[in-house]
């Protein structure tokens, strides 16, 4: 039975299992006493966007993940149709590394397992990011799960394309509608920058929760034009202190608009 990716590369690790009996049930348990290869990520700043026409959101949740293979029967193998299995970790959180890369990292990272990525986050349980797409090649957005050595990780969520901003060309141009982007950088250690866009003038009020639920700080309110504007939030509360580690809301209201953003704090 191969663990992880098939077919073997280095680092993955077979057990072989003769004269098995019609009808028993085999569990093994893998022992690894030497670390398994993981990916090298290096993180890149956002690259320049002048003309803010097209953006994607990335909206991701994981909960478990399956312990995947194939098992080698000679009987069955011959007829091109080995058998899989998946042992689902019901007790293990999983998680996956979001990215953006360009074409040629994305053949590094297949082929050597390491690359530059831009958007970058970390393997994580839960990731709301976004990407502003320059002009004049090709983008690849994607999950990465390869810290799990190729196991199928369960993934929800969703990937939404925008046309969005004001087109260099026509600055006057206010967006059609309420629109509020996803917190940059997420995960944060302290600040982070949402993207408000307004079709029209309005007064908006940002709150702040924690994951109970609870109102730990209250912007003021502020009349802004029609436009797109930045909303930043400082990471503190209403005592001016650093919030702790942990899952916080972001709500925007704006007349009988409202949306709520997530963010994740890392200290």
């Amino acid at each position: 039975t191969f663990f992880g990716l098939y077919p073997a590369n280095p680092g993955t690790y077979a057990q072989l299992v003769s004269n098995s009996v019609d009808g028993e049930t085999y569990a093994y348990q893998f022992v690894i006493s030497a670390a398994m290869p993981q990916p090298a990520i290096e993180s890149l700043a956002d690259p320049d966007d002048p003309v803010q026409d097209f953006r994607f959101l990335v909206t991701v949740e994981s909960n478990w993940y399956y312990i995947t293979g194939r098992t080698l029967w000679d009987d069955i193998d011959v007829l091109g149709s080995p058998a899989h299995f998946y042992d689902k970790q019901d007790d293990v959180q999983s998680n996956a590394a979001f990215m953006v890369t360009d074409s040629d990292n994305l053949l590094f990272l297949q082929l050597e397992n390491f690359c530059s990525a831009y958007s970058y986050t970390s393997p994580a349980y839960e990731t709301l990011t976004g990407f502003d797409i320059p002009m004049g090649q090709d983008w690849y957005a994607f999950l990465d799960n390869s810290h799990r050595h190729g196991n199928a990780v369960m993934l929800g969520g969703e990937i939404r394309l925008e046309h969005w901003g004001t087109p260099v060309d026509d600055p006057q141009m206010p967006p059609v509608s309420f629109s509020l982007s996803s917190p940059s950088p997420n995960p944060c250690s302290g600040s982070t920058k949402l993207i408000l866009e307004l079709p029209s003038a309005a007064e908006i009020g940002v709150k702040i929760y924690n994951p109970r639920g609870q109102m730990i700080r209250s912007l003021a309110s502020e009349a802004l034009p029609a436009g797109t504007h930045n909303l930043i939030w400082d990471g503190k509360n209403g005592s001016g202190a650093d919030v702790a580690s942990g899952l916080y809301l972001i709500r925007v209201q704006s007349g009988d608009h409202s949306a709520t953003r997530k963010v994740l704090v890392i200290k």
